[in-house]
Protein backbone atom coordinates (compact mmCIF):
# COMPACT_ATOMS: atom_id res chain seq x y z
CA UNK A 1 0.00 0.00 0.00
CA UNK A 2 1.06 3.56 -0.74
CA UNK A 3 2.34 5.96 1.96
CA UNK A 4 -0.64 8.65 2.09
CA UNK A 5 0.71 10.90 4.67
CA UNK A 6 2.37 12.59 2.33
CA UNK A 7 -0.74 13.68 0.52
CA UNK A 8 -3.32 15.53 2.62
CA UNK A 9 -5.29 16.96 0.16
CA UNK A 10 -6.49 13.63 -1.30
CA UNK A 11 -9.73 12.97 -0.48
CA UNK A 12 -10.69 9.94 1.41
CA UNK A 13 -13.12 7.02 -0.15
CA UNK A 14 -14.63 4.23 1.34
CA UNK A 15 -13.61 1.06 -0.63
CA UNK A 16 -14.95 -2.14 0.01
CA UNK A 17 -13.47 -5.59 -0.91
CA UNK A 18 -15.20 -7.69 -3.26
CA UNK A 19 -13.63 -11.44 -4.03
CA UNK A 20 -13.19 -13.50 -6.92
CA UNK A 21 -13.89 -17.28 -6.78
CA UNK A 22 -11.24 -17.68 -8.74
CA UNK A 23 -7.90 -17.33 -8.00
CA UNK A 24 -7.35 -15.27 -4.58
CA UNK A 25 -7.12 -11.95 -6.76
CA UNK A 26 -9.00 -9.11 -5.06
CA UNK A 27 -10.48 -6.05 -5.67
CA UNK A 28 -12.01 -2.68 -4.41
CA UNK A 29 -14.73 -0.83 -5.10
CA UNK A 30 -15.21 2.52 -4.63
CA UNK A 31 -18.33 4.28 -4.92
CA UNK A 32 -18.17 7.71 -6.83
CA UNK A 33 -20.53 10.24 -6.21
CA UNK A 34 -19.87 12.18 -9.10
CA UNK A 35 -20.12 8.99 -11.88
CA UNK A 36 -22.79 7.68 -9.68
CA UNK A 37 -20.75 4.44 -10.39
CA UNK A 38 -18.47 1.97 -8.66
CA UNK A 39 -15.17 2.22 -9.99
CA UNK A 40 -12.86 -0.44 -9.61
CA UNK A 41 -9.19 -1.00 -8.10
CA UNK A 42 -7.03 -3.72 -7.92
CA UNK A 43 -5.60 -4.05 -4.06
CA UNK A 44 -3.17 -6.26 -2.33
CA UNK A 45 -4.56 -9.69 -0.90
CA UNK A 46 -3.22 -8.59 2.44
CA UNK A 47 -4.95 -4.98 2.56
CA UNK A 48 -6.80 -5.54 5.59
CA UNK A 49 -10.00 -2.84 6.94
CA UNK A 50 -7.92 0.74 7.86
CA UNK A 51 -5.41 -0.08 5.39
CA UNK A 52 -4.96 3.12 2.89
CA UNK A 53 -4.04 3.22 -0.88
CA UNK A 54 -3.57 5.90 -3.12
CA UNK A 55 -5.31 5.58 -6.75
CA UNK A 56 -5.44 7.32 -9.75
CA UNK A 57 -9.42 8.24 -10.27
CA UNK A 58 -11.28 5.78 -12.91
CA UNK A 59 -13.87 8.47 -13.45
CA UNK A 60 -15.69 9.02 -16.52
CA UNK A 61 -17.62 12.22 -15.76
CA UNK A 62 -15.35 15.25 -17.40
CA UNK A 63 -16.21 17.80 -14.16
CA UNK A 64 -15.19 15.16 -11.49
CA UNK A 65 -12.80 17.10 -9.23
CA UNK A 66 -10.95 13.32 -8.55
CA UNK A 67 -9.47 13.31 -12.22
CA UNK A 68 -6.80 16.03 -10.90
CA UNK A 69 -6.23 14.57 -7.44
CA UNK A 70 -7.15 11.16 -7.43
CA UNK A 71 -8.05 10.12 -4.17
CA UNK A 72 -7.17 7.75 -1.07
CA UNK A 73 -9.39 4.41 -0.79
CA UNK A 74 -9.34 3.65 2.58
CA UNK A 75 -10.12 -0.38 3.27
CA UNK A 76 -13.90 -0.55 5.08
CA UNK A 77 -15.12 -3.77 7.11
CA UNK A 78 -18.19 -4.57 5.02
CA UNK A 79 -17.56 -6.72 1.72
CA UNK A 80 -18.80 -5.04 -1.11
CA UNK A 81 -21.77 -7.87 -1.21
CA UNK A 82 -22.88 -6.26 1.79
CA UNK A 83 -23.47 -2.58 0.80
CA UNK A 84 -23.20 -2.68 -3.39
CA UNK A 85 -27.38 -2.21 -3.15
CA UNK A 86 -27.32 0.72 -0.49
CA UNK A 87 -26.54 3.21 -3.82
CA UNK A 88 -28.41 3.60 -7.20
CA UNK A 89 -26.00 3.35 -9.68
CA UNK A 90 -26.04 4.71 -13.32
CA UNK A 91 -27.41 2.97 -16.10
CA UNK A 92 -25.13 2.66 -19.36
CA UNK A 93 -26.83 5.10 -21.15
CA UNK A 94 -26.84 7.62 -17.92
CA UNK A 95 -23.02 6.90 -18.04
CA UNK A 96 -22.55 7.18 -21.31
CA UNK A 97 -24.30 10.64 -21.26
CA UNK A 98 -21.81 11.52 -17.68
CA UNK A 99 -19.04 10.83 -20.38
CA UNK A 100 -20.55 13.62 -22.62
CA UNK A 101 -20.91 16.14 -19.75
CA UNK A 102 -24.33 15.98 -20.12
CA UNK A 103 -26.69 16.11 -16.97
CA UNK A 104 -30.06 15.14 -16.66
CA UNK A 105 -32.56 15.46 -13.73
CA UNK A 106 -32.51 11.82 -12.24
CA UNK A 107 -28.81 11.97 -12.88
CA UNK A 108 -28.64 15.24 -10.53
CA UNK A 109 -31.32 13.14 -7.96
CA UNK A 110 -28.65 10.35 -8.25
CA UNK A 111 -25.74 12.79 -7.29
CA UNK A 112 -27.30 13.59 -3.22
CA UNK A 113 -27.56 9.98 -2.84
CA UNK A 114 -25.64 9.38 0.52
CA UNK A 115 -22.47 7.28 0.05
CA UNK A 116 -22.39 3.97 0.89
CA UNK A 117 -22.13 3.09 4.85
CA UNK A 118 -19.25 1.00 6.43
CA UNK A 119 -20.71 -1.56 8.98
CA UNK A 120 -17.82 -2.78 11.45
CA UNK A 121 -18.40 -5.86 13.16
CA UNK A 122 -19.43 -5.91 16.81
CA UNK A 123 -17.07 -6.84 19.25
CA UNK A 124 -17.20 -10.08 20.75
CA UNK A 125 -19.30 -9.93 24.35
CA UNK A 126 -17.04 -10.58 27.23
CA UNK A 127 -18.34 -13.26 29.91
Amino acid sequence: MDDVSAQPSVPVLLGFLAGHPIGKIHEIRVWCGHCCAWHIHGVEPWAAPGTKALRLAHCFAPRSPYKETGYCIEVGYAAYEDVRKQVRSATTGQQLLLAQGRVTPGIEKMRTQRPPVDVRPRESAQV
